[in-house]
């Protein structure tokens, strides 16, 4: 056998290594047995998604009603396209008699086919009907479910308030809070961290109480005890005065107003919302903070822990915030 070239060589001297190595020769990409790569497994990944825990299952039971929801609207869609297909049948059925009445009265030889024709609106007039009827079962079940779910939703908020003055679960930038005043519910944030994570999140402390800060506002307040609750109070109750010297809506300026008085009462204000101010004194702290874990001298804020607006609102964690 003759001598190998230089490029012959150079060739075979990957195949040979393979080989030595226990590694297939066989071309392509794909990882086969035997390889050095399949023998020495790659490290799991870790997930750069983390979910926020949910050990109540209070997010999966909110998922789970706005799929009610959607599936409410789509159903209440159907029901308005059934019920204009059924006016359309009902129309062509109609059009179809009097077609019908008028050759009978005239004969223009076409009784036949308009007979015919009568027949089919008919049958269609009847299968629109059916379709409207199941498109106003489908909404009533979609109804009842939105309700039961929504239900579900509260009782899980009731069983999460009910837990909260005993759960130590540390809260983290991001965490779901709630005012006894607010419209809605809010988060908690940091704009700087303290170095210490919980849950892959922020970890936060009593300390963190700074409403131009720590805090995104809860929407609305209804406070009597806040200045821009009684300002709209005050035009609610100006407007609803002009109403009545001008002889206007009666009924509406009554809710606001008490025959043969102007004064602006406690019951007018609390039908009122104002402006979310979040006001708290200065150096204020979240009370009933981990007792044991500090960080920089401040206690862990915990899920138990709350906090009281200048305007009474009492400010609570819903959910603490952190990532599995």
């Amino acid at each position: 056998m003759g001598m190998m070239s230089e490029e012959e060589r150079g060739a075979e001297a990957p195949k040979e290594a393979a080989r030595e190595n226990g590694m297939s020769e066989e071309k392509g990409s794909e990882l086969r047995e035997g390889t050095l790569i399949v023998r020495k497994p790659r490290p799991k990944l870790v997930a750069v998604n983390p979910k926020p825990t949910d050990k109540e299952g209070l997010m999966i039971q909110e998922e789970k009603t706005a799929q009610a929801q959607k599936a409410y609207e789509q159903d209440y869609e159907r029901l308005e396209a059934a019920c204009e297909k059924e006016k359309e049948a009902e129309n062509a059925y109609f059009q179809a008699q009097v077609d019908l009445g008028n050759e009978i009265v005239c004969s223009y030889g076409r009784e036949e086919e308009l007979n015919e024709k009568l027949n089919q609106a008919a049958d269609q007039y009847k299968e629109a009907i059916a379709d409207r009827k199941k498109a106003e079962a489908a909404l009533k079940g979609s109804q009842a479910g939105v309700l039961a779910s929504a239900a579900m939703t509260e009782a899980k908020k009731a069983g999460l308030e009910n837990t909260r003055d005993e759960s130590m679960d540390f809260v983290v930038h991001m965490a779901r809070i709630q005012c006894t005043y607010g419209m809605r519910e809010s988060m908690a944030v940091l704009k700087t961290d303290h170095g210490v994570m919980s849950g892959r999140q922020a970890q936060m402390t009593v300390a963190d109480a700074d409403y131009a800060i720590n805090f995104i506002d809860f929407g609305g307040c209804t406070s009597p005890e806040n200045e821009t609750v009684q300002t709209e109070a005050q035009k609610a109750m100006d407007t609803a005065m002009s109403d009545v010297e001008k002889g206007l809506a009666a009924s509406v300026a009554a809710a606001f107003t008490k025959e043969g008085t102007t004064e602006l009462t406690d019951e007018i204000v609390n039908q009122c919302i104002g402006e979310c101010l979040l006001k708290f004194p200065p150096g204020a702290l979240w009370e009933k903070g981990h007792e044991k874990v500090k960080i920089q001298g401040d206690a862990l804020l915990v899920r138990r822990c709350e906090l009281t607006c200048a305007y009474g609102g009492l400010v609570t964690i819903v959910l603490s915030g952190q990532m599995v």
